[in-house]
C-alpha cells in the first residue's frame, strides 16, 4: 500500500526550515529544479560586519551584523560605502562576504547549516 510517504527527516536540533523554491523565484514549478540554472535566481549575497557593534547601528541599513540580499551588481559600491562609513565614523570594521547558505543557520541559531536526509 503507497500512503504519499517520500521518506523521513531527522532533525537532532530540533528545527527544521522549509524553503518555497517558488516563492523565492528558483523554481517555477513547470521544469525540474535540476532543470533551473542560477540565473533563474535573483543574484545577491550576504555580508557580515566584522568588527565593533557600532559600525553595524550607525551604519543603518539592516538590523544586527548581517546584511542580507545585497545585489551582485551592487556588492562592491555597497562595501565601499560602508568603508567610507567606518573611516568617517572612526571605526574599525570591515565586510565580509558569507555564503547565503549560512543565513538558515545564522536564523536558527547553529554553526553548520547542515541537515540531515534519510529515506
Amino acid at each position: 500500500m503507497d500512503d504519499g510517504v517520500l521518506g523521513s527527516v531527522t532533525c537532532p536540533s530540533g528545527e527544521l526550515v522549509l524553503v518555497d523554491g517558488g516563492y523565492l523565484g528558483l523554481w517555477s514549478g513547470e521544469r525540474s529544479p535540476d532543470e533551473v540554472g542560477a540565473s533563474a535566481g535573483v543574484a545577491a549575497v550576504d555580508f557580515e560586519v566584522v568588527g565593533p557593534d557600532a559600525a553595524a547601528r550607525s551604519f543603518d541599513h539592516q538590523a544586527g551584523r548581517r546584511l542580507y540580499d545585497i545585489p551582485e551588481h551592487a556588492a562592491e559600491p555597497f562595501a565601499a560605502k560602508f568603508a567610507e562609513h567606518c573611516r568617517a565614523h572612526g571605526l574599525t570594521a570591515s565586510l565580509h562576504r558569507v555564503p547565503r547558505r549560512s543565513r538558515t543557520a545564522s536564523a536558527c541559531g547553529t554553526r553548520s547549516g547542515r541537515a540531515t536526509r534519510t529515506s
